[in-house]
């Protein structure tokens, strides 16, 4: 049987109640904030050439806050990573990546997003929550 102990670790427990850590490492980021989409991340200045947008920049921030609010530990090597939307069937599903992805890499919790084997995006319908979205990475083991 394998239940979730933390949010960021699964183990193994067994029939006597012990436990081991599982093959696969799973990170779960809750209540991430909805990032721009990928056509507003950034925006062309003279003699700057291509710069974050104040929109993007402020996402950062927020979706940092709720990242360092949980408890995170990073997984390195391949991994699978899965994404969590509320439906917004005014936005392309592929528009959800970009930013999520990049903020994986720069809060160090994977190597790189070149080490991502599987992405799932998926929409979900939501009543409650229109303004977050779920992230969850396996190590690819």
């Amino acid at each position: 049987m394998t239940r979730s102990v933390s949010p960021c670790v699964e183990r193994v427990i067994d029939g006597a109640g012990s436990s081991s850590p599982a093959s696969a490492v799973t990170l779960r980021l809750e209540c991430i904030p909805i990032p721009p989409s990928t056509n507003a991340l950034y925006r062309n200045v003279q003699g700057r050439g291509r710069v974050k947008t104040q929109r993007y920049l402020t996402w950062q921030r927020a979706a940092g806050n709720a990242i360092a609010a949980q408890e995170t530990h990073p997984i390195h090597g391949d991994v699978e990573v899965s994404i969590f939307v509320p439906r917004d069937n005014r936005r392309d599903i592929d528009n959800y990546c970009k930013a999520t992805l990049d903020l994986l890499v720069m809060h160090k919790l994977i190597d790189d997003d070149r080490y991502i084997t599987v992405l799932h995006v998926t929409k979900l319908d939501r009543a409650n929550d229109k303004k977050h979205c779920t992230v969850v990475v396996r190590s690819a083991c």
